[in-house]
């Protein structure tokens, strides 16, 4: 209680004590003349939160100095804050640093702490020169979003299409000056990793001279699953849903494959078309001309000639033993080849749905003959190159899939840490993540695109 004046009578009078709010309080929650205040408030600051996040995420990006020959591994050096454009390290001997654009200046941030080189290769080089063949729908797009966040961090010249947002580069092997993006100063490039059908001499016309290529190829029942769904392909079977009813229309091609692709009517759209595919896709895109789909002399000779020009075949079935393999190949750190395999399993989950009985099977591997044979062949390949890299390599595997399934679990949390930290092994010293890596390797080639093409206006307007 508290005593006021009463000035009605002149006399002392007691009164309960009024707690006092805070201004935003008495803004939300006090008299009513209050309230045409609060909701311009509110709204002010969740457009204000909405703003700075989204900015956050889209300046969020990384890049490192590429590893030198002959150094070994040592903790990131942070790089003095830099006016954009301009990035002077502090130690020239430093390994790996990361920044994060924000506004006109770029500030020093470190991503990961340096992991160490692939086992039995102390003395390798990092490879950047790669052409990854982009072969549809094999899981290809997981591995693009980290060959494209690899050729970012180390600042490679990256082949972009001329113009226009487009997933493809080129036209059936053939690539034209209207269909790329010119590098700055004219620079080779180091880094293929759109979709394009296989040409090495074009290819070779236009990158580096020292260039390794890479592909991946799946299971091909599995491969026409993900396909269809996708695309939506039964709109290009004329009557195959008449025929399907309430069931699968992928299940009712398999019942018959010879005669559904008889009546197949292309997409109109010459950029879709490319994308559709109804017979040996994976061979189609690693250059196998159609006239040789049922032509077995020709078939085996563009196997040899695939396992010649390859410095490495994944397979979606094997994919982390694959990347093992490709950080091996290229001297690449762990860092290099994490994906978001939560994301990739989540979008797998409807092959329940349909029944593929060995007959279907068989129906599709009679039209697809060279893909059946090409998977097969290099399957084998893959699993016996395993089986030669020694003892080390199942407990590098492990390891890796720890790695990778923690950053996953980490970066898909709701209330994500600002970073965490992976302990040392053998294979890597102490690893601190932070939040906008997480970030990034969820990013797609729409993102990457717009990242290179803002690098390469920035870069050109320095060279002239």
């Amino acid at each position: 209680m508290r005593w006021v004046y009463d000035k009605s009578t002149s006399r002392y009078r007691s009164a309960p004590i009024v707690q006092h709010r805070g201004a935003v309080c008495r803004c939300l929650t006090g008299p009513s003349r209050m309230w045409k205040y609060s909701l311009p408030v509110v709204l002010v600051l969740l457009l204000a939160y909405t703003v700075f996040s989204v900015q956050l995420q889209w300046r969020s990006v990384t890049w490192r100095q590429p590893r030198r020959a002959g150094k070994e591994t040592s903790t990131s050096k942070v790089l003095q804050t830099t006016q954009r454009g301009k990035y002077d390290a502090i130690d020239n001997t430093s390994r790996s640093w990361t920044t994060v654009e924000s506004g006109s200046t770029t500030h020093s941030h470190r991503t990961i702490v340096q992991t160490v080189r692939p086992t039995g290769a102390s003395n390798c080089v990092t490879h950047t020169s790669i052409a990854f063949i982009k072969v549809h729908k094999c899981g290809s797009t997981t591995l693009q979003r980290s060959f494209l966040r690899f050729g970012f961090t180390h600042r490679l010249n990256v082949a972009l299409p001329r113009g226009r947002d487009s997933p493809t580069i080129g036209h059936d092997g053939l690539i034209t000056r209207d269909d790329y993006e010119p590098s700055p100063g004219g620079a080779r490039w180091d880094l293929f990793a759109h979709h394009g059908t296989y040409n090495r001499t074009q290819l070779l016309q236009l990158m580096k001279k020292d260039t390794k290529f890479i592909t991946v190829l799946r299971e091909p029942v599995s491969r026409l699953l993900s396909a269809f769904h996708y695309f939506r392909m039964e709109r290009y079977f004329p009557g195959l849903m008449n025929e399907t009813g309430q069931g699968s229309p992928v299940v009712t091609y398999l019942d018959d494959v010879k005669k559904w692709n008889s009546v197949y009517v292309p997409p109109k759209d010459r950029d879709f078309a490319d994308h559709i595919c109804i017979r040996n896709c994976m061979s189609r895109d690693l250059g196998l001309p159609e006239e040789d789909f049922d032509n077995r002399t020709a078939i085996d000779k563009f196997i040899r000639g695939i396992e010649r020009d390859f410095s490495l075949v994944m397979i979606l079935e094997h994919l982390d033993q694959s990347l093992i393999l490709l950080r091996r190949r290229m001297c690449w750190l762990f860092e290099d080849i994490i994906y978001d395999n939560l994301y990739w399993s989540r979008k797998a989950r409807y092959r329940k749905r349909d029944v593929i009985t060995e007959d279907r099977r068989q129906n599709f591997i009679e039209e697809n003959y060279a893909d059946y044979l090409l998977y097969k062949h290099f399957k084998t390949v893959l699993l016996d190159i395993i089986k030669k890299e020694g003892k080390d390599f199942d407990p590098e595997l492990q390891h890796f899939k720890r790695i990778n399934a923690v950053i996953g679990r980490n970066c898909h949390t709701v209330t994500r840490p600002k970073s965490f930290i992976l302990g040392p092994s053998q294979w890597n010293q102490r690893i601190r993540i932070y939040n906008h890596f997480c970030t990034l390797i969820r990013q797609e080639r729409e993102f990457w695109d717009k990242m290179f093409r803002k690098r390469y206006k920035a870069m050109k307007k320095t060279i002239h």
